[in-house]
């Protein structure tokens, strides 16, 4: 639903996007995710005939195409120009929970998915920043190993809307890639783009 009202609002600005997914369509296996449970059927009717719709309608030739699988430094790259940004889904229990979200926990049960958008606003080599990420990395005491300085040559620069005042994150490359591809977020991004006219 949002990349559909994002282009309904964007359709008369400098504004461009492109909206990357792994599919445009429900996975019969989210279902099992709790996240999903209490709506799956119908979200997954919505959805299906949104994009059957879509794919009628005239506002088809404004949505861009998807791209499968794009890889860390491709989405790096592309909001390193100062005037794209990148709204992207993650696995806000793989970010800032202390074991993996997918883990199993005491007793068998699980950690579950947790959907969360967050803007990427690019790369710092900023020694404090750097400093913030790695000490935010290993306070989470997961299964990485521990950073160390030496590891991390850059971190990532996230507005996280979900953390108030100051909201921007810094994480590292690591942590940000394994809550962007988790299961659940079929890799969803959407690149922002201004240009002058």
């Amino acid at each position: 639903d949002l990349v559909f009202q994002l282009d309904s609002l964007l359709s008369q600005t400098s504004v461009q996007y492109l909206f990357c997914s792994k599919t445009f369509e429900v996975k019969n296996e989210y279902q099992e995710i709790s996240y999903y449970q209490a709506s799956f059927g119908k979200d997954q009717e919505r959805v299906s005939a949104i994009f059957e719709n879509l794919a009628t309608s005239s506002r088809s030739n404004h949505l861009q195409h998807t791209v499968h699988g794009l890889p860390l430094n491709t989405v790096l790259n592309a909001v390193c120009h100062s005037n794209c940004v990148a709204l992207v889904l993650i696995d806000n229990g793989i970010l800032r929970r202390k074991t993996n979200a997918h883990q199993e926990l005491a007793g068998g049960m699980t950690c579950p998915y947790v959907g969360h958008y967050v803007i990427l606003c690019g790369i710092t080599r900023d020694p404090g920043h750097l400093k913030a990420a790695i000490e935010f990395d290993n306070s989470k005491n997961d299964e990485l190993a521990q950073c160390k300085p030496s590891d991390v040559e850059f971190c990532i620069v996230l507005c996280d809307p979900g953390q108030g005042n100051p909201a921007l994150s810094f994480v590292t490359p690591d942590r940000f890639d394994r809550s962007r591809r988790a299961k659940g977020t079929d890799e969803d991004i959407i690149f922002f783009a201004k240009y002058c006219l």
